[in-house]
């Protein structure tokens, strides 16, 4: 089956620098590389040929008209209005059943990280929609990956995968197979292509901790 994947080639405001070309990305995300150990090698193989990732395209790279502040300052406001919101309800409590400031803490902390990627996601598809002369559709697509070009965020769903050049390492959380191929997973719910004889492999990837 056809698992074709939008890659969003992504550079926040405040994240100029492009350090790959696109042609890398293809090579990587598309059957552009296959045979050469790429993702769709590896999800043909793991899913016994049942996920094909070949028709991947890959877009950008294209600029979100945001910055990494921007974001942080949301993630921030989102943490004060839930504490609030979280400190209301508790009050109208009777005291047996009232909350303590650190669970209310970690509540609102647990609703602005979510929220926070939420938003890292709005953005990749504005992004995509924003492209001249034609917005990138994403409907096409099984998902979407945003590579951003800088560290932002590391994870994956079934409506976004997020990641992002790393630096520091580019062999974690990077644009990496290992990292990829793990939130890639989330995303198209690999597990769903897993026989018996691939459970202890597809939890080492899906685990995390170990290299393929």
């Amino acid at each position: 089956m056809k698992y074709s994947l939008a890659v969003l080639l992504l550079k926040m405001a405040d994240q100029t620098d492009t350090p790959f070309d696109p042609e890398y990305a293809e090579r990587f995300f598309t059957r552009a590389g296959q045979g050469t150990r790429n993702l769709v090698d590896f999800y043909l193989d793991v899913s016994h040929g049942q996920a094909d990732l070949g028709d991947s395209e890959v877009f950008g790279w294209l600029d979100v008209p945001h910055t990494s502040d921007e974001l942080a300052a949301y993630h921030q406001q989102v943490i004060d209005d839930e504490t609030n919101r979280l400190n209301d309800e508790n009050n109208a409590l009777p005291d047996e059943q009232k909350l303590s400031p650190e669970k209310i803490a970690e509540k609102a902390s647990e609703t602005a990280h979510s929220r926070r990627r939420g938003k890292i996601k709005e953005w990749a598809r504005e992004a995509a929609a924003a492209v001249k002369p034609e917005p990138v559709d994403l409907s096409r697509f099984v998902n979407f990956v945003a590579v951003f070009s800088a560290p932002l965020d590391y994870f994956g769903s079934t409506d976004g995968v997020v990641v992002n050049h790393n630096p520091p390492n580019e062999e974690l959380n990077s644009v990496d197979l290992t990292g990829v191929a793990h939130e890639v997973g989330h995303g198209i719910r690999l597990h769903a292509f897993a026989s018996r004889a691939d459970v202890r492999r597809l939890w080492r990837l899906m685990g995390y901790h170990e290299r393929l």
